[in-house]
């Protein structure tokens, strides 16, 4: 039975879609990566990613965020506003681009890896609280042995179609191979229980640098 832990590298997945369309070269190397990573993104497996806690620099109302984001929960900081309200976002909505707007009509974005603040905004740091890809040493995600098939089946099926490839139609039935693994093992589809997840991270909040028993209330104090 395969261990649906053990890790393997992405050398292992790029060798098998290289095989495939016969390539002896590295040049193409780069792209074929980017669609193993995208299948990682897709198969949306709670083996990839863990809640996480970060403390950034805020430099020109921008914040870079850490290089394993994939999902904002919450943003938090002790300074405050021109209305003496501590910064505290929440509760987002997105427009499936670039902006988030939160239940108290604050407006923020995400893009090309910052935090985009309006202009109004004056603190120098923020903590968030995000969902993050676990990664190897070099900053790749954390491939998984159990999910080879459907890594080269993705990839191969969108590098082939990129390249104009005949034979990348041999790898139509991807998306079948991501349905077994869903039915195989406890995957969530995209949507996390926001609930638990700002839960598990205001706990952590005591061992922050910031004190927030003394100016930030977590409307999840006490709840169990």
């Amino acid at each position: 039975m395969t261990n649906t832990y053990e890790q393997i590298s992405l050398t292992f997945v790029r060798d098998r879609v290289k095989e495939f369309y016969d390539i002896m070269d590295t040049k193409k190397d780069a792209s074929i990566d980017l669609y193993i990573m995208n299948s990682v993104d897709e198969i949306k497996s709670y083996l990839y990613t863990k809640g996480d806690t970060k403390t950034l620099e805020v430099c020109g109302h921008r914040a870079k965020l850490p290089c394993n984001f994939k999902r904002l929960v919450s943003v938090v900081s002790n300074c405050c506003d021109a209305n003496g309200q501590h910064y505290y976002y929440d509760n987002f909505e997105f427009d499936g681009n670039c902006i988030y707007k939160t239940s108290d009509n604050k407006v923020f974005k995400v893009e090309q890896g910052y935090i985009i603040f309006p202009s109004n905004f004056e603190a120098e740091q923020v903590d968030i609280y995000y969902i993050g890809y676990l990664t190897d040493e070099e900053g790749f995600p954390m491939l998984k042995k159990a999910h080879v098939p459907y890594y080269v089946r993705y990839a191969a099926y969108w590098f082939g179609a990129k390249i104009k490839d005949s034979r990348y139609s041999l790898y139509a039935n991807y998306a079948r191979v991501r349905k077994n693994i869903i039915h195989n093992e406890n995957v969530e589809d995209g949507l996390y229980d926001m609930d638990n997840i700002r839960r598990d991270m205001y706990a952590g909040l005591m061992t922050k640098r910031f004190s927030f028993g003394a100016i930030y209330q977590s409307p999840y104090s006490g709840n169990t």
